[in-house]
């Protein structure tokens, strides 16, 4: 037999009858504040359970299923679960701090204020995170590389540094996102919002945008690899952010979005401040 206590006041909060948790059907159980530190949940069914403040530190969760779970205000620092399922999961103000997801499903998930104290961000590599809602995230330097994180709601969070190579942020909303120093090398942006967002030094080579709108997000032009970015259509751009690409010399990335010449004049007359060096 196996007991999971309550990790503050030490009460028994459930006694399984197996040896181990590896497996186990454990689908809307009560486990609000449990201590599952260095667990072995692979393959368990946690459909549906209550994970609220639980301390899930070291624990492993690789095949998991998690759909429907609560877990707000978990701990899941260190936390193994590739290709786990946490569709409509709740992680809200979760710690993340170096976990890894790889190629786990979180469609609908939300990670409101979910975020990392220190140490490595966590890894989603080729995770699935479309319509997720990521709003308020603390999660520099996280590996989101080949995600998908179509339609995502990632307002006010704190992406800097983040790797996004080939990650699909189609339709996603970023307004206020920091996304300073990110790696956006090949990630697919069409129709993606960009409203005051942070992208200084955030490299975007090989990105697609198309229908994207880039609106009151100046430091665009101190972005990298915007010459190499490709266009599948015409995008929006706001005129202080079009300013700013104008004084960076970006014409080779205004041409790829639509602007047209003469809008380029009537801009250049419009600002008086003279162009500064092109970026690289």
């Amino acid at each position: 037999m196996l007991e999971i206590h309550h990790r503050e006041t030490g009460a028994v909060l459930l006694a399984w009858p197996e040896a181990a948790l590896a497996g186990a059907r454990l689908a809307g159980r009560n486990l609000l504040f449990a201590d599952l530190r260095g667990a072995d949940l692979t393959a368990a069914d946690l459909r549906g359970a209550d994970l609220c403040s639980a301390d899930l530190t070291g624990a492993t969760l690789a095949g998991a299923r998690l759909v429907g779970a609560d877990l707000t205000g978990a701990v899941l620092r260190g936390v193994r679960a590739p290709e786990a399922r946490f569709t409509d999961a709740k992680l809200v103000g979760a710690d993340l701090t170096e976990s890894v997801f790889d190629g786990s499903d979180f469609t609908r998930v939300t990670f409101k204020l979910a975020y990392q104290s220190e140490g490595k961000g966590p890894s989603f590599r080729n995770a699935g995170l479309s319509r997720t809602y990521l709003a308020h995230a603390l999660l520099r330097g996280a590996n989101l590389s080949g995600a998908d994180c179509t339609e995502s709601c990632l307002n006010g969070s704190n992406l800097g540094n983040a790797c996004l190579t080939g990650a699909s942020l189609r339709a996603a909303s970023l307004r206020m996102t920091r996304l300073a120093g990110a790696d956006l090398r090949q990630a697919d942006l069409t129709q993606a919002l960009f409203h005051e967002t942070d992208l200084t030094g955030a490299d975007l080579a090989l990105a697609i945008m198309g229908g994207t709108v880039l609106a009151r997000s100046p430091t665009l032009a101190a972005a990298r690899g915007l010459a190499e970015v490709r266009h599948a259509a015409d995008s929006c751009v706001d005129l202080s952010t079009l300013a700013a690409l104008c004084r960076r010399g970006a014409a080779d990335f205004l041409e790829g979005i639509g602007v047209t010449a003469g809008e380029l004049d009537l801009v250049r007359r419009l600002d008086p401040q003279p162009p500064a060096s092109k970026p690289g």
